[in-house]
């Protein structure tokens, strides 16, 4: 057969058949999904994370009612902007309760969802995690500044707090929303996993490697790779389930993505 030059080269795609587990919430799967699937990946949902409304309000809802002596709103996840907000309305109130108060956030996706509102931040760090934000707000708050941070009601990483504060920043935390595991595993993926199925885990939070740690206990899991959105979610699979195989450097679905092709990717 000739060679062609006219004709195109076929795309390579390191992520095709291997078989996925993506460990997002239901209603943020969809993401990394879609990201996966145009590589061509096959894709197993494990929803690590069930989100709700935290077990009371009273601690947002007087916060929102004093929402004018706070320089800063602090947003580190989607999840944050959408119960912040469906709050702010449920309460009666308007964007406009917002003036005068900068608004931080921690990554694109959070940005994106605060632009669902209307609003573009003051403050988007260069690196999206806790260090970049600390990083960027650093020369822009000064000891006395009061900010609101409308967080996860239990479990979330107590670093970015005691940061602030150590700066004389006075922080106001707010149960804005609850994450819990699912109570069980769906037995189709416990088969997948008992039956050498799996190529890869996705952990695109601590969370999710925490829960899939402790939901996972005595499955074989030797074969399974491993993949972390960032550092911090990287440590927390060192701690919980012994290792992890890479590392996102770009910490957003499309980091994680562009990682695990490099991985895959046959070296030459």
């Amino acid at each position: 057969m000739s060679y062609n030059p006219a004709s195109p080269l076929p795309v390579q795609r390191p992520l095709a058949g291997k078989r996925i587990v993506v460990t997002r919430s239901g209603t943020q799967q969809q993401g990394l999904a879609e990201l996966l699937q145009t590589q061509k990946a096959e894709i197993l949902t494990m929803p690590m994370l069930e989100i709700t409304a935290p077990s009371s309000w009273a601690a947002l809802d007087q916060a929102l009612s004093a929402l004018s002596q706070f320089q800063w709103l602090l947003l580190t996840s989607t999840n944050a902007v959408q119960y912040f907000f469906r709050r702010l309305t449920d309460r009666g109130l308007d964007l406009q309760a917002l003036a005068g108060i900068e608004i931080a956030v921690v990554g694109e996706k959070t940005r994106r969802a605060l632009a669902d509102y209307g609003l573009q931040p003051a403050l988007l760090p260069m690196r999206f995690d806790s260090e970049g934000l600390l990083k960027a707000l650093r020369p822009r708050l000064q000891s006395g500044a009061q900010v609101l941070f409308p967080r996860v009601e239990s479990g979330g990483r107590e670093e970015l707090v005691q940061s602030l504060e150590t700066w004389g920043v006075i922080v106001t935390q707010v149960a804005a929303y609850e994450s819990r595991p699912p109570a069980t595993l769906d037995p189709a993926l416990v088969n997948a996993f008992t039956s050498g199925q799996v190529d890869v885990v996705t952990f695109a939070s601590s969370k999710t490697a925490q829960h899939f740690a402790d939901l996972t206990r005595g499955l074989p899991l030797e074969r399974v790779i491993f993949a972390a959105i960032g550092p911090q979610t990287a440590q927390t699979c060192r701690e919980r389930l012994g290792r992890v195989e890479l590392e996102a450097t770009t910490y957003t679905l499309e980091g994680l993505v562009e990682a695990l092709i490099t991985y895959f990717t046959p070296k030459s």
